[in-house]
């Protein structure tokens, strides 16, 4: 059996369901911690009991059961503990002061430096937080304050705000995202509304090696790198992802070589190598192995702590860490069970990392290497080195994006055609890359080979973004707005399994569950098409800088835009991307302004008619209208300017059912809008508190 001596697949399977239902089902619930750790210890001591005076075999069961739920239970109860612990509630006064501890190292974006803090307490009254509060913080400044870094203590004033909900369907939910993180406020300071500590008692280990990575970017940067050479070196050395432009990030994704910017997994095990090699030699000494297997574990957590800890650093390394200790104590190992373990331990630490997307594509291109290298790695050989070489990289590729590609499809709604071709050179150049940057970075206090170590670097990296821009501007070189609900990724992981039973051990017994599920997908997908024939809907989106309808009919729409937007499209792919792809939408914008006539919608100098809605946009100039004694009669009137002319005027010509107030409106402007809706006793719709409206249309 697949679970037979690899108990902690059972352990995170259970563990990890009750972070899932505590998550998503229970989140926003007041539970009673206490009780559910009495029940965790109850449901221990009772599994105890069971195992030590139950003997017969036929209820062996019961005590795994117990233990079983008990793991369900922990996970469900560390999981309530940590949304608990974010849950305090700042006072939202700007001129409250506050003291605080930087958790993250400040980066600089392009108008401020940005940084996670840790709330310590109130300092203008001195109370002390029940739990301490972490909090997004942006401090509006060009340039990076001295002094300010990881572990800094500082004393500042300014309004704390909730992270907003998303306001448009398929949006990036931002505020889960931080929330996950523990973060639930953000605030923004001037440079005078903060002043820097006197550094505090305590050696914090992280601070010194943030520090150092401080000085080796520096070090980094002072050997006259292009921009991208220098952000890729520090990407891919450092885990210094920030200056990468989004061009650039835009083709190695479309290469399939994004992986190479995160310090992951593939790093940290070129680490290993690298000093495995380095300390061979210790192994001609009496205890030399368990010395060398010492100094590589310490390499590992030092490298990983240089590079930030990061979810799929720390996985890696606490993975390749169990496989040295079970080295050292001579125990057998399983690959599956100790890469359950590492997620156990990481999940044991942080139940929140599981929504973490780093993490699950780390440990999901580690179980598709797992699964299927080897068998697919031993069907061919060469008597060539180097093309059995050649070989194991492109199988070590394709069997982890055998694991990561419906994750990834889920998030960034893409997949690259070519990254097989990618990955080939990547993987000689990511360790050449990696091997003579440690070598920069170790010998960068000497003037003249960190020099010349430097221009070796550069010119690697140069090789790197120039087979990664050729690659992705190749045709065909990625697939583009695909559409993976969970559901979906659940079913395709399903299907791995069973053809790896299938095909690996020769299971014919799988055939049925994997033909089953193959149907499944299909139907699936074939529902999904029924669905978006039938479609007819419109949406006014809420945007804070632009106006944004979308009228749909089937797979066909046309989005009005103002002319802002038409000017710079990619602004609206933030709000807009996700849900046009979850819709099988095409882009197909249309400016306001301009008349058009479609075979299913109508527009006219504002006017507009989808079957029988109609909608009416008024120009932001001042205009006449007529009393007319019959009024032209329509369903909402949108609002997307401030305009000129009152709603009283409008309304002697137009009769409207129903007010929309577009979220670029500024807030006088609603003010006034609502006042004037009130006095015609007329339904107003304020989308910057509503978020986007969306209306199904019934055809008549």
């Amino acid at each position: 059996m697949f679970w037979r001596g690899r108990p902690f697949l059972r352990i995170l399977l259970f563990f990890a369901s009750g972070i899932l239902v505590a998550r998503y089902w229970f989140a926003d619930k007041q539970l009673p911690i206490t009780e559910f750790i009495l029940l965790l210890v109850s449901l221990i001591l009772i599994s105890a009991v069971i195992a030590n005076h139950i003997k017969s075999f036929k209820y062996s069961w019961v005590a795994g059961l117990i233990l079983n739920i008990a793991l369900f239970v922990a996970g469900f109860t560390l999981t309530v503990q940590q949304i608990r612990q974010s849950r305090v509630k700042l006072d939202e006064n700007p001129q409250a002061v506050w003291e605080g501890k930087l958790l993250t190292e400040p980066t600089q974006r392009a108008k401020a430096v940005k940084f996670i803090l840790k709330i310590i307490k109130r300092a203008d009254n001195g109370s002390i937080l029940p739990r301490s509060v972490n909090v997004m913080a942006y401090l509006k400044t060009d340039t990076l304050p001295a002094g300010l870094h990881l572990g800094s203590f500082l004393v500042f004033h300014g309004k704390m705000s909730p992270i907003e909900a998303p306001k448009n369907p398929g949006e990036f939910d931002y505020r889960r995202f931080l929330q996950n993180r523990g973060i639930r406020y953000r605030v923004f300071m001037d440079k005078m509304s903060w002043k820097l500590l006197p550094v505090q008692g305590g050696f914090l280990l992280p601070a010194v090696f943030s520090r150092w990575r401080n000085r080796l970017l520096q070090s980094l940067r002072s050997q006259g790198l292009s921009h991208d050479e220098y952000a890729v070196a520090a990407a891919i050395l450092l885990g210094d992802d920030q200056l990468i432009a989004p061009d650039l990030h835009q083709d190695f994704t479309a290469a399939g070589a994004v992986h190479i910017l995160v310090v992951s997994g593939m790093h940290v095990g070129i680490i290993f190598l690298i000093f495995g090699f380095l300390f061979r030699f210790l192994l001609r000494f009496k205890n030399g192995d368990w010395l060398r297997n010492v100094l590589l574990i310490i390499v590992i957590w030092s490298y990983a702590l240089l590079t930030g800890l990061s979810p799929s650093v720390s996985r890696a390394a606490t993975m390749i860490s169990l496989f040295i200790l079970a080295d050292i104590f001579r125990r057998e190992y399983d690959n599956f069970n100790i890469l359950a373990a590492s997620a156990f331990l990481l999940l044991l630490l942080n139940p929140l990392l599981l929504f973490d997307v780093g993490f699950q594509l780390s440990y999901a291109a580690v179980a598709g290497i797992l699964m299927f290298y080897f068998p697919i790695y031993r069907s061919l050989y060469f008597g060539n080195k180097i093309f059995q070489t050649l070989w194991a990289a492109l199988v070590i590729s394709f069997s982890a994006e055998m694991g990561v590609f419906a994750i990834a499809a889920h998030y960034f709604h893409q997949f690259p055609l070519y990254f097989l071709l990618t990955n080939l050179a990547v993987f000689a150049l990511s360790y050449l890359i990696i091997f003579s940057g440690l070598a920069f970075l170790s010998l960068s206090w000497i003037p003249v080979v960190n020099h010349l170590l430097a221009i070796v670097l550069a010119m690697m990296i140069h090789a790197l973004i120039v087979i990664v821009r050729f690659v992705a501007s190749m045709p065909f070189s990625a697939v583009y707005d695909l559409y993976f609900p969970w559901f979906k990724v659940l079913l395709i992981f399903m299907l791995l399994i069973w053809c790896y039973y299938l095909f690996v051990h020769k299971n014919l017994y799988m055939l049925t569950p994997a033909l089953a599920t193959l149907v499944l997908l299909l139907g699936v997908q074939t529902f999904r098409q029924f669905k978006l024939q039938r479609q007819d809907k419109i949406i006014i989106y809420s945007l804070r800088h632009h106006i944004a309808i979308d009228l749909i009919s089937g797979k066909r729409h046309i989005l009005l835009v103002d002319s802002l937007a038409m000017v710079r499209p990619s602004e609206l792919d933030y709000s807009l991307k996700n849900s046009r792809i979850a819709m099988g939408l095409s882009e197909n914008s249309h400016p306001l302004s301009q008349d058009f006539h479609a075979d299913f919608v109508y527009y006219r100098m504002g006017f507009g008619q989808m079957s029988s809605l109609k909608f009416y946009v008024p120009p932001p100039g001042k205009l006449r209208y007529p009393e007319l004694h019959k009024k032209i009669r329509i369903d909402y009137l949108i609002y997307r300017s401030p305009g000129k002319t009152k709603l009283m005027e409008i309304a002697k010509s137009i009769k409207f059912r129903q007010i929309i107030l577009g979220a670029s409106l500024p807030s006088w402007a609603v003010r006034s809008l609502e006042k004037q809706a009130k006095l015609l006793h007329i339904n107003y719709l304020n989308l910057r508190e509503t978020g986007a409206f969306t209306l199904d249309i019934i055809k008549k």
